[in-house]
């Protein structure tokens, strides 16, 4: 069995190389071979130029999801040299990666590609088409760019694009995944358009904790923590003090760690994971797909 692997990163940071994504452990551990990519981001893989330039230069919105296409169509072709089964390929992703996964169960150019799926952690909110050209122009004349202008982006040094992308004039990012009739043209997980494959949809239980650790970090104290899970919340720090209450004796009936670290990483999973199940229920309803907390 064949197992690629879509990491995550908010579309705009990480790498698939990265030691955190070897994928030896697995393949070692349960006998598949494990496929870790790159894509694109931020501007270059999630920005949306908008119509003029697609039609004056063929850009296109989501190239960081077909470059993940591009890396499907190369396992089915050379996953054999490999050990690998090309008809037993499941894809698999974190976070920004398992919005992906949503994308690619709706892409057409991603059909037949795959054979199985799951989700860990994330499900995918794009955005309307022209809500993103708009947001990606802007970034363009931040720099004094038409979008249209294929000779003058392309002379643009790597690094002006990056910073443009990461925060425009607006403070607001100017790219991300985005709603198109030729690459992604229905909202994921809403059932419309999506392939009939077993899919496997969950949420990580140390969800944040695995990345701070990985990243080493510093003592956190109890100001600290209070005044951290206040920020995380955007409550005061009385409702932050109850909210570590909470999560502290729910902890310890559990037999997990009450540390101050291990509870702010807590709180923080919680925190994304009610964002991604959010975006679930604001979905229209995926048949056979069922979501609880």
């Amino acid at each position: 069995p064949v197992m690629v692997w879509i990491r995550g990163g908010g579309l705009g940071s990480g790498s698939g190389s990265e030691a955190l994504y070897d994928g030896g452990f697995l393949a070692a551990r349960c006998g598949v071979v494990v496929v870790t990519i790159h894509y694109r981001l931020g501007m270059f893989g999630f920005g949306s130029p908008g119509d003029a330039a697609r039609s004056a230069w063929g850009a296109k919105a989501n190239t960081g999801l077909l470059d993940q296409v591009e890396a499907l169509r190369w396992v089915q072709g050379n996953i054999r040299a490999f050990g690998g089964d090309p008809g037993n390929v499941t894809v698999f992703g974190e976070s920004a990666g398992s919005a992906a996964v949503a994308c690619l169960l709706t892409m057409p150019a991603a059909r037949g590609l795959f054979h199985k799926a799951i989700m860990q952690s994330g499900a995918g909110n794009p955005a309307a088409y022209e809500a993103m050209a708009e947001r990606s122009g802007a970034v363009f004349g931040s720099i004094g760019v038409d979008p249209a202008d294929a000779n003058l982006i392309r002379s643009l040094a790597p690094e002006a694009l990056v910073r443009a992308g990461q925060e425009s004039e607006s403070g607001t990012r100017g790219y991300g995944l985005t709603l198109d009739p030729e690459t992604l043209p229905g909202p994921p997980m809403s059932g419309e358009g999506r392939v009939d494959v077993p899919l496997l949809i969950g949420t990580n239980r140390d969800e944040s904790r695995l990345f701070n650790v990985f990243r080493g970090r510093p003592e956190l104290g109890d100001a600290e923590l209070v005044a951290g899970v206040g920020a995380l919340c955007a409550v005061q720090p009385d409702e932050a003090s109850s909210i570590l209450r909470t999560f502290r004796d729910s902890r310890a009936q559990a037999g997990l760690g009450t540390d101050n670290h291990a509870l702010y990483d807590a709180v923080a999973t919680v925190r994304c994971v009610s964002s991604a199940v959010g975006s679930l229920r604001r979905s229209a309803s995926c048949p056979g797909v069922s979501v609880s907390v």
